[in-house]
């Protein structure tokens, strides 16, 4: 309830009984118990941090700079992203711990993470946002507890003593749980049951009324192996909590049976690769895992399930650049592995419209069947999400989350995002006729599409393009530049968007699923568009307004001082239909642009029937 009033750039805040310049429901009427008084930075509808309205007409929103508070009576820090950094405490492993305890667990005192004596280590560079400070117990690299280097030359390291954060316990799965805590095992803090953000879902105090879904506490309402939560994090939906079984035997199963473990290619950061690449990057032989020769580590020790045989290249510590090695080389303790990646997938805005066939996640992990609730009972099945594209078991993302992501087929792990990366069609090159052909998306109808989507709307695999069965046609032969490869969707004949021969020879072919490359649209005879798409719908793309070649032309900035004509945007000077710019072809002077009229103007039917 302070009275900061700017935001983290400098602009003053807009008052929260005003409707000027930004319209808005966050009034002190809608939220009284918010602290809506004055323009002071507020937090009222549970966003990250306190934010407000700006009296910017051009920045609606921003976060103020108030930095996260250190909760002394509760030894607690929230850091960015929903991670919680206990100062008294662990949770879990310890990863997240951040307190002042600085000898082991046999008495012995703890070497500086920032010296190389008595023990030589790269923690500091290898792990910059562990909290490697002074010479503090800390858990950089997943041990099962927090630990050290030591001052004393004969011994390494050792395991410290920091008490657990919660002494709470469960019994069975956890499913009559009703404990407070509200940490998962990886740090991060719980997401309120009652919010649908930063996660959208179903396990609603409403849809739930017996599951005690209180506050953001640790519960298990649909029979998962353990209580858990979703997290405030935005890359990660949910996890299992800080919580143990109260029978001491009592251990998860093993979750490597569920588990995808490649050999010529790498998925995530790479935890299950097990192939037998022995070089790195700039081609150092790699040393052995159980070597000690030319450099000293415990990985073995710590990650005995990690696959660190002979000396080949593995990521047991889910290094961010992928896989690496420790090498044989004295002069450089380790180095990056160039290992390709498993899938060159990628997705559009959140994911919403992938359609392909990625189905392990970014642990490894194979996915569930959307159409089954074993092991995971769920409420995203396709009858829910017609449109969702939720076939077998590939990545999609059906109710609005950050990216494509799946339920996975191992009983303790319920949801991961999947292992693709985003995708702009601005990667991909212009060809012949100054055309552009895009990879991940399509402009207009598809005709320039050359990606790898194969399979239809509802998803019959497509029939080869060289194929006449289980269906004749002559596609290939009438249109032989039309990038009929394989069994890509493709559009050789002006259908409204890509389309299909189908493998089912009861059905002769199908539209597909491609995103569109832009979402933008124009009102009107788009005379007052303004946006950036500088494509036509024939996929050309477009000259320069400033510019003479390939088209000497009149409609330049200086005629037409007030129709926006910048870069190669599409624009409507002269009162066309609708947005237009002449081409780079010098073969075709100008075309329509790529860009939908906003009342949604459905394209033409098919007539090929």
């Amino acid at each position: 309830r302070g009275t900061v009033s700017v935001s983290s750039s400098g602009r003053r805040c807009q008052r929260w009984d005003s409707q000027s310049p930004h319209r808005h429901d966050r009034t002190p009427q809608n939220y009284p118990q918010a602290g809506l008084v004055q323009n002071y930075c507020r937090n009222p509808d549970d966003d990250t941090s306190p934010w407000c309205y700006t009296v910017d007409p051009t920045v609606r929103v921003e976060f103020c700079p108030l930095p996260i508070c250190d909760d002394t009576a509760g030894g607690v820090v929230i850091g960015t992203n929903g991670i919680v950094y206990s100062t008294t405490c662990m949770f879990g492993d310890g990863t997240t711990y951040r307190g002042t305890v600085g000898q082991t667990q046999s008495g012995l005192q703890c070497q500086r993470w920032d010296s190389q004596s008595p023990h030589q280590h790269n923690y500091p560079s290898t792990y910059p946002d562990a909290g490697l400070e002074e010479n503090y117990c800390r858990n950089p690299d997943g041990e099962p507890r927090t630990w050290c280097y030591t001052t004393d030359p004969n011994v390494r390291w050792q395991y410290c003593t920091v008490p657990p954060c919660f002494s709470d316990c469960y019994d069975d799965d956890g499913s009559t749980y009703r404990g407070t805590v509200n940490i998962t095992s990886s740090g991060r803090a719980c997401q309120r049951w009652d919010s649908q953000t930063p996660h959208p879902h179903s396990r609603t105090p409403e849809n739930y009324p017996n599951a005690n879904l209180v506050e953001n506490y640790c519960r298990n309402p649909d029979g998962e192996a353990a209580p858990w939560c979703y997290t405030q994090s935005t890359n990660r939906r949910w996890d299992v909590c800080v919580i143990n079984s109260c029978d001491p035997s009592a251990t998860p199963p093993p979750s490597q049976q569920y588990q995808v473990f490649p050999t010529e290619c790498y998925f995530g950061t790479g935890l299950t690769y097990r192939g037998r690449l022995d070089r790195t990057k700039s081609g150092i032989t790699c040393q052995r895992w159980d070597s000690q020769t030319p450099h000293q580590h415990n990985y073995p020790d710590r990650y005995p399930n990690a696959g660190l045989e002979n000396n080949y290249c593995r990521n047991p510590d889910e290094h961010d650049g992928g896989l690496w090695c420790y090498t044989t080389s004295p002069n450089r303790r380790w180095e990056e592995c160039n290992v390709p990646k498993c899938f060159d997938d990628c997705y559009l805005g959140n994911g919403g419209d992938y359609r392909g066939r990625i189905n392990v996640t970014q642990s490894g992990r194979i996915c569930q069947r959307w159409d089954t609730q074993t092991p995971h009972a769920h409420t995203r099945t396709p009858e829910t999400y017609p449109d969702s594209g939720l076939i077998d078991n590939y990545c999609r993302n059906p109710d609005g989350d950050s990216r494509p992501w799946c339920y996975t087929i191992d009983p303790t792990d319920r949801v991961e995002f999947c292992p693709m990366e985003t995708c702009v069609w601005t990667e991909d090159v212009i060809g012949s006729e100054s055309k552009v052909y895009p990879e991940h998306c399509m402009f207009g109808d598809g005709a320039t599409y050359r990606g790898t989507v194969s399979m239809t709307s509802v998803g019959l695999t497509c029939q080869r393009w060289n194929s006449q069965s289980p269906h004749p046609h002559d596609q290939t032969i009438r249109h032989p530049l039309a990038g009929l490869d394989e069994n890509y969707c493709r559009n050789p004949d002006g259908e409204p968007r890509t389309w299909c021969y189908t493998t089912d020879a009861n059905v002769r072919w199908q539209y597909c699923t491609v995103p569109e490359c832009f979402s933008d649209c124009y009102d009107d005879d788009g005379s007052t568009y303004r946006g950036t798409v500088n494509i036509t719908s024939s996929g050309r793309a477009c000259q320069r307004w400033d510019s003479q070649t390939p088209h000497p032309h009149t409609r330049t900035p200086a005629a037409y001082p007030s129709a926006g004509l910048e870069e190669n945007f599409c624009r409507n000077p002269d009162g066309e239909a609708e947005p237009w710019c002449y081409t780079q072809d010098p073969y075709t002077r100008w075309e329509a642009c790529v860009i939908s009229n906003c009342d949604g103007t459905a394209p033409p039917a098919s007539d090929r029937y």
